[in-house]
């Protein structure tokens, strides 16, 4: 695994599927996304396992569920987790170019 998307969640259900669509469209395809929910009052963790259970997407995702502690406290549960051998942090609500991963690697 080249690299780990490290995407932490508060509140985003009305973005993840944006983010998802973003990530699948990716060029470089050797990489991983972890997403973690920091305690979202909304339906942003149950969307997100119901779009990684029901859907044949083309890179490696991992779930978490947290209390609310934090961004920087979920990138590090994140990072924790990530199995890349490097990692890049991309917020829920970000766009990204399918270049976005080429030009990193």
């Amino acid at each position: 695994m080249d690299i780990s998307i490290i995407i932490p969640v508060y509140n985003g259900e009305r973005f993840i599927d944006k983010i998802i669509t973003d990530l699948d469209n990716q060029l470089h395809r050797n990489f991983e996304v972890v997403f973690i929910d920091d305690g979202s009052l909304d339906d942003s963790y149950r969307i997100l396992q119901d779009r990684v259970n029901n859907s044949s997407l083309s890179f490696k995702v991992k779930v978490y569920h947290q209390e609310n502690k934090g961004v920087s406290a979920a990138r590090n549960l994140g990072i924790l987790n990530a199995e890349g051998r490097y990692f890049c942090f991309v917020d829920v609500d970000d766009g990204i170019k399918p270049e976005y991963l080429s030009a990193m690697h």
